[in-house]
């Protein structure tokens, strides 16, 4: 009896797979490495862009395998998936990134108080905590763009006098899990009290930068944060999203004392 031969391999499935794995295993380095600080964060995001774009390539070979598979009968019907599977679960993250930086405005820079931001601490230990990073004012740009598209974040007043709205903003503050790395008290005169902070992104330990001031009104007390990005023009909401989150906490923190 003759045999017949058999289907041919999809060679495309097979590369499909190959640098499936190859673009999960360049993605996996550049984050282990930019978290633990090993690369700096523009070489990490090439990295990372890198493993994006063979994520891209091992898409359309999986793609143009499954079609080549359905339409002649070849093999590689598990190389294809496995191909098109991981590629795409990479290529998830870049596709949502894109997603929300068209609907978000492109600033780094948010602040309740548009006309005096809170200024961040120089002292020694501050300044080491953030590896020498003080972040600069404002531009009257990006003041103007945070009007237009986050005109709901404004300062807070509680009904609380500063020694009793100290400890609702200290609570808060270490509910959130931000790591204060710089504290000074009002001052005799009427002086703010003012708290520096970090918080780091949650894929890459990217930090942001925190400053809130809390001043002594007659009876009240207002409170003012400014959040900026340490890195990248464009925070995808996240300042204007931590702000709010902030704001909200204190203001049920100080209903509950």
């Amino acid at each position: 009896m003759r045999r017949l031969p058999p289907d041919p391999l999809s060679i495309r499935a097979v590369w499909a797979r190959r640098l499936g794995w190859f673009a999960a295993a360049v993605t996996l380095i550049g984050v282990l490495a930019t978290r633990a600080g090993l690369l700096p964060y523009h070489q990490g995001i090439v990295v990372l862009g890198a493993g994006a774009a063979v994520a891209l390539l091992a898409f359309v070979l999986a793609l143009v395998a499954l079609v080549e598979i359905w339409n002649i009968g070849a093999r590689g019907l598990r190389q294809a998936l496995v191909g098109f599977l991981l590629s795409l679960v990479l290529l998830a993250g870049p596709a949502s990134l894109g997603v929300r930086a068209m609907a978000t405005p492109a600033l780094n820079d948010i602040s309740t108080d548009l006309a005096d931001p809170p200024h961040f601490s120089r002292t020694r230990a501050a300044l080491a905590a953030r590896d020498g990073v003080v972040p600069g004012q404002s531009s009257a740009a990006t003041r103007a763009a945070q009007r237009r598209h986050y005109a709901d974040i404004k300062p807070l007043e509680l009904d609380l006098p500063i020694d009793e709205a100290l400890p609702v903003v200290n609570a808060v503050i270490e509910a959130m899990g931000w790591r204060v790395i710089a504290r000074q008290g009002p001052s005799r005169r009427g002086g703010p009290a003012r708290i520096d902070a970090l918080e780091s992104s949650l894929v890459l330990r990217l930090p942001d930068d925190i400053a809130v001031r809390v001043t002594p009104l007659i009876e009240r007390t207002r409170i003012d944060i400014r959040s900026v990005s340490r890195h990248g023009e464009r925070d995808l909401g996240g300042n204007a999203a931590r702000v709010r989150r902030f704001l909200a906490a204190l203001q049920l923190e100080a209903r509950g004392r």
